[in-house]
C-alpha cells in the first residue's frame, strides 16, 4: 500500500518503514547503508553523506552529530567538509521526529540520528528542489541504519553520554531536556509536588556574537552556564541548554515565588559577572530574559509549562530585555505588589477614564541611576538589601500615588496616577510630583550596617487623556511598555525627569 509523504515521515518503526519501500527503492537504501559501516565513527558519517547524495541526488547533505562533529557535503566540490553552515542550528531542531519544509523553492528535511528510545546522536539535513514520498522512505531508512550503526560502535555509555550533552557548554542538551521532562513532571504529579519551569533567553546574543566573534561568544555560553548551575540547588535542580542562546531550568517542588526567586537569583548573577575583555574591547554586559512559571499557579492557560515560561520570557523582551516575567503577585523580596497586581488595577482605571468624561491615568517608572554598577562593585547582598529599603520607601509614600508596585526590571518602582484636570494640568501635575519624588528619594540615607548610602534617581512615564485619542486604549501592557520606554531615556540622562502624553 503506497503512503503519502505525511504518513512516510510519521513512521516511528524501522521495520515499518522498510515495508513501505518497492524492491527496487529498498535495494539502493541497502546499498547506501552498507557503504558507511566502518569501524571509525567520523569515517562512517563522511561515507553516509557521500551515499546518501548519490542515491537522492541532494543538492545540499549534513550531518550534526551533537556539535561534536559537524559536517556537510559541498555541492560544488563533492567535497565533505568540516563546519556547518551558518543559516541552519542544529540545537534548535527537533530530535524527536522527522521534519520537511519548502522555502524559496528548496525543500528541506531535517532527520533525528536516533537509536530507539535509548540515544539520540544529532540531525541529518537534505535539500533538493522537491521530495517524493520514496526518496524521503530511503533517506530515512538509511538514517535509521546510521543511528543503528553509530549504537554498535566506540565505547556505548561514552557514545550515550555525548548524546545527552552539548559540545559548546558541556550541559544537558534538548535531547536529554526531551527525555527527562515527561518523567520529571510524572514524578512530581506522583509525589503531589508542584514543579518550576524557568525560560532564559540572552538579550542582543547576535550583537555579541557579531562585535567579538563566534569563539568568544561560545565562551560566553559556556560561562553563563556554569553560573547557573552554581546558583541552583546541585542535588534536585537541573540546568539544560535548549537551543541557540536559550536556557531551561528545571525546579522540581518549587512554588510560584521559589521559582521566580531562583530565577532572579540566576539573573542577578549573570548580570554582575564580570566576563573577561578582548583585546581593546572592553567586557561585554551580559543579560537574560527570563519566563518563570510553576505547575501550582492558579488559572494557567494550558499545562504545557514551557510553553507558558517561553510567553513570558518574550514578553520580558517585549518589557525592555533583562527582566523576569512572572506571575507572583507579591514580589517576594520586597513583600509588596508586583506587576501581575499591577497591570490588573492599570486595566482598571484605563476603563474607567475611558468611561468617565475628563479622566486621566499616568505610569511613571522611578529609576536607581547605576545601580547596575553598583551592585557589581559592591556585591548582590548590601545592593539588594538598599534596594529592599528603596521599595520600602516608595511604598510607604504611596499616599501621593494610586498604586505602586515593583516594576519586572530589577532596580525600578512603578507608580501609577490618575486625575479629572485637563490633559495639560494632568501632565504638569505628574511631572512635577516625580521631580519632587526624584529629590527626595535622592536626599534619604539607606543604611547597610553602620555605612549610609545615597542613590541618585530618574523618572520616566506617561501620561493617557482618552479625550485627546479617537481610539481609545484598554491594553494595560502598551501604556506599560510606553512608560518603560520613556524611563529607559530618563535613566541614560543622569536624574533627568521625563513625563510625555502617551500617543
Amino acid at each position: 500500500m503506497r503512503k503519502t509523504l505525511e504518513q512516510i515521515l510519521d513512521i516511528g518503526s524501522p521495520r515499518e518503514l522498510r515495508q513501505c519501500l518497492g524492491r527496487f527503492a529498498l535495494q539502493k537504501a541497502d546499498e547506501a547503508s552498507d557503504s558507511f559501516l566502518r569501524s571509525d565513527v567520523e569515517d562512517s558519517c563522511r561515507q553516509f553523506l557521500r551515499s546518501v547524495y548519490d542515491v537522492a541526488s541532494l543538492s545540499f547533505a549534513g550531518l550534526y552529530i551533537n556539535g561534536s562533529l559537524d559536517i556537510r557535503l559541498e555541492v560544488d566540490t563533492g567535497e565533505v567538509r568540516h563546519g556547518r553552515r551558518d543559516e541552519f542550528d542544529p540545537s534548535k531542531a527537533s530530535y524527536i521526529k522527522p521534519v520537511i519544509s519548502q522555502e524559496n523553492n528548496k525543500s528541506t528535511l531535517v532527520c533525528p540520528v536516533r537509536f530507539r528510545d535509548v540515544a539520540s546522536y544529532g540531525v541529518a539535513v537534505f535539500e533538493k528542489p522537491t521530495f517524493t514520498a520514496e526518496e524521503v522512505a530511503i533517506l530515512r531508512h538509511v538514517v535509521f541504519k546510521l543511528a543503528n550503526h553509530m549504537n554498535n560502535i566506540g565505547d556505548k555509555p561514552e557514545m550515550r553520554r555525548k548524546a545527552f550533552t552539548d559540545a559548546v557548554t558541556g550541559m544537558y542538551n534538548k535531547w536529554k531536556w526531551e527525555q527527562d521532562y515527561p518523567e520529571l513532571l510524572m514524578r512530581c504529579k506522583d509525589k503531589r509536588q508542584e514543579v518550576g519551569v524557568i525560560f532564559f533567553d540572552f538579550d542582543y546574543f547576535g550583537k555579541l556574537n557579531s562585535t567579538y566573534g563566534h569563539i568568544y561568544a561560545d565562551g560566553v555560553l559556556r560561562e553563563v552556564g556554569k553560573i547557573m548551575q552554581k546558583t541552583v540547588r546541585e542535588d534536585t535542580d537541573l540546568v539544560y541548554r535548549y537551543g541557540g542562546d536559550e536556557y531551561v531550568i528545571v525546579v522540581p517542588g518549587a512554588s510560584a515565588a521559589k521559582t521566580e526567586t531562583i530565577a532572579r537569583r540566576v539573573a542577578d548573577n549573570i548580570r554582575e559577572h564580570v566576563f573577561e575583555s578582548m583585546g581593546d574591547l572592553p567586557p561585554p554586559e551580559v543579560t537574560v530574559s527570563v519566563g518563570s512559571v510553576s505547575s501550582g499557579e492558579e488559572g494557567l492557560e494550558s499545562n504545557d509549562l514551557v510553553s507558558i515560561a517561553d510567553m513570558r520570557m518574550l514578553r520580558a523582551k517585549g518589557f525592555g530585555k533583562d527582566i523576569v516575567v512572572s506571575n507572583v503577585p507579591i514580589d517576594s523580596y520586597t513583600g509588596i505588589a508586583s506587576m501581575p497586581l499591577f497591570l490588573p488595577h492599570l486595566k482598571s482605571r484605563l476603563k474607567q477614564a475611558n468611561r468617565e468624561s475628563g479622566g486621566n491615568v499616568g505610569v511613571v517608572l522611578f529609576d536607581i541611576v547605576g545601580f547596575g554598577d553598583f551592585v557589581r562593585s559592591k556585591g548582590g547582598d548590601l545592593s539588594w538589601d538598599l534596594f529592599k529599603q528603596v521599595a520600602k520607601w516608595f511604598y510607604d509614600a504611596r499616599s501621593d500615588f494610586d498604586y505602586v508596585a515593583r516594576a519586572y526590571s530589577r532596580d525600578q518602582m512603578v507608580v501609577s496616577l490618575v486625575g479629572a484636570q485637563k490633559p495639560e494640568e494632568f501632565l504638569a501635575h505628574v511631572t512635577g510630583l516625580a521631580s519632587d519624588y526624584v529629590k527626595r528619594a535622592g536626599s534619604v540615607a539607606f543604611k547597610y550596617g553602620e555605612k549610609d548610602y545615597h542613590f541618585k534617581f530618574a523618572a520616566g512615564g506617561v501620561v493617557y487623556s482618552p479625550t485627546r485619542h479617537v481610539c481609545l486604549l484598554e491594553n494595560p501592557d502598551v501604556l506599560f511598555t510606553s512608560a518603560e520606554n520613556v524611563s529607559e531615556r530618563a535613566s541614560k540622562d543622569h536624574t533627568k525627569v521625563i513625563i510625555e502624553d502617551y500617543c
